[in-house]
């Protein structure tokens, strides 16, 4: 069966607009009508473009057109991209709408609907300047995709095109939508603005839209990109009720900086908007992931956060926040197996850091020989250790610290350099022979590079219990007998007054010929091989 009219879509027309017309043409009242009559299966409600049920509208669509396949869908398809909606690394996967969305002036003068209108970001016309609407001006009542989304509203009556365009009021508005380029910046804005006391954004397969709040918090994002006054209003909006509190302190600066970081002096140049602010609402549940939104019920909304705000606090990566929680020194509220995807309750953490820091000596470290936390790391690798390994120890009260006044949550540690390298080494002596260590932990307390060591590996000098290359695994016991035969080799050259070389081919049970370097700092060393590998590559 083919029809015997066949409209063709407009060069800008939507989908769900497209289905529409088509299906007034024949006498049906929705394109969901249509197709129960005339192939006998229903269409969404809100006719998502981009969905199984609308390919398979497509595909039936083609069919009674008599067209080539894929020929109506590549035209959709062209239209997703000439707006950029197939980005996935953005925040918001889909920044299409399904709900439909009018400039009732170009509904009243063409009476077809603009795919443009659907992209979220868009809330003023182009061509008339004035805003995009969400839900009848009349009545506030939401549009559905049926016949009157054409002509006027169902429920009051109001023809669209009615009242005057307000150009004035949407100017700045208009220059901003021309202006922002970075659209992942635009909509972190949207996200802040529906919940400003919220310090976490997730990231969203499509858009939170409500169409009584919409406009307003588009309004507001793209102010907080291009006005630096109503930037600066919102970065300051959250203060730390604890002024003692490290944590604290370090999340409302945290809160400000990712604000602030929103504002684009670019665009800001170009444009400029009346005195009328937008609303902001509270409404978390546009923000918090309804997966997580089960915690609301004992769980104040603000203090709902996702490992990325924690690590940003903390200054630690979110592999770090995810250790300390194995270790049980910060806890989280939901231990999901995808990291990314756990849950905490920023009491819970303050409380946390807060009793980390109650072991912490009153007495000043001394001004010599002190590390801060990111000085310490370094200093523990050398050891077989890392920066997680190094805040347990100072949870636990297993290693003394001390704090001073400085910016950052746990910036303000110190710890004494040989108060460190004892605890290090005490630690060292006591791990399991049988623990197996990879490839980049053996590194680092080597003090070679990744050549280096797969020559030391093939050479029979580091003997490795898998195999080579990058999944190399290694027993402690292996690098600490290495490591002790390395100090041998050290004490009886200077007891003995000859190369340490010559006491290292002594000890080591392979027969390859190596240089020993003794580089500064614990007990790192650089291995190579003469005439096989340059000296210069040694760590």
């Amino acid at each position: 069966m083919q029809l015997p009219y066949r409209p063709l879509p407009r060069p800008d027309e939507s989908l769900p607009g497209f289905s529409v017309r088509l299906a007034t043409i024949y006498g049906f009242r929705s394109a969901d009508a249509f197709s129960r009559q005339v192939f006998g299966y229903s269409l969404p409600r809100f006719l998502p473009d981009k969905s199984v049920s609308m390919d398979k509208w497509l595909d039936s669509l083609e069919a009674i057109y008599g067209c080539d396949p894929s020929s109506l869908s590549e035209h959709f398809v062209h239209l997703r991209q000439k707006y950029q909606c197939e980005d996935s690394r953005r925040i918001i996967a889909d920044i299409t709408i399904g709900s439909p969305r009018i400039c009732e002036h170009c509904l009243s003068e063409s009476h077809y609907h603009r795919f443009e209108w659907q992209v979220a970001h868009r809330i003023v016309c182009d061509l008339h300047v004035s805003p995009i609407l969400d839900s009848c001006p009349e009545c506030q009542c939401s549009f559905k995709w049926d016949e009157n989304i054409l002509s006027g509203c169902k429920n009051c009556g109001y023809i669209w095109g009615s009242r005057g365009s307000s150009r004035q009021q949407w100017q700045g508005y208009l220059k901003a939508q021309q202006s922002v380029a970075d659209l992942d910046r635009l909509y972190r804005g949207y996200l802040h603005s529906a919940f400003s006391k919220g310090h976490s954004v997730w990231p969203k397969a499509q858009v939170p839209y409500d169409p009584k709040l919409h406009s307003q918090l588009m309004q507001s994002a793209y102010r907080l990109v291009c006005d630096p006054e109503w930037n600066e209003a919102l970065s300051g909006k959250y203060h730390s009720l604890r002024p003692e509190d490290h944590f604290d302190n370090g999340l409302a600066k945290t809160h400000a900086l990712r604000i602030k970081k929103l504002a684009s002096p670019i665009a800001a140049a170009q444009v400029s908007f009346g005195d009328d602010k937008p609303f902001l609402p509270d409404a978390p549940e546009l923000v918090i992931p309804k997966k997580h939104q089960k915690h609301l019920r004992w769980v104040q909304a603000e203090d709902i956060c996702e490992a990325d705000t924690v690590a940003a606090v903390l200054g630690l990566s979110i592999s770090q926040v995810n250790q300390l929680v194995s270790r049980d020194v910060i806890r989280c509220l939901s231990t999901s197996q995808i990291l990314r995807d756990r849950v905490f309750n920023l009491r819970e953490v303050s409380n946390d850091i807060s009793h980390l820091f109650e072991n912490a000596s009153p007495k000043p470290a001394k001004k010599i020989s002190v590390l801060t936390l990111d000085e310490a790391d370094g200093l523990v690798q050398r050891f077989g250790f890392d920066l997680v390994d190094c805040i347990e120890w100072l949870h636990s009260g297993s290693l003394s610290f001390s704090l001073t006044d400085a910016p950052g949550c746990l910036a303000g540690i110190r710890i004494e350099r040989e108060t460190l390298i004892d605890h290090c080494e005490s630690s060292f002596m006591r791990r399991a022979a049988d623990e197996e260590l990879d490839r980049l932990t053996v590194m680092k307390m080597l003090g070679v590079p990744e050549n280096v060591l797969d020559f030391l590996g093939k050479e029979g000098v580091l003997q490795s219990e898998r195999w080579y290359g990058p999944g190399v695994r290694y027993e402690f016991g292996t690098i600490k007998e290495f490591l002790s035969r390395y100090r041998i080799a050290r004490r009886e050259s200077f007891i003995q007054g000859i190369p340490t070389s010559e006491i290292w081919k002594r000890l080591s049970p392979s027969k390859a010929d190596v240089l020993l370097t003794e580089l500064p700092g614990g007990h790192f060393v650089g291995i190579v091989k003469r005439d096989k590998l340059p000296v210069s590559e040694a760590a």
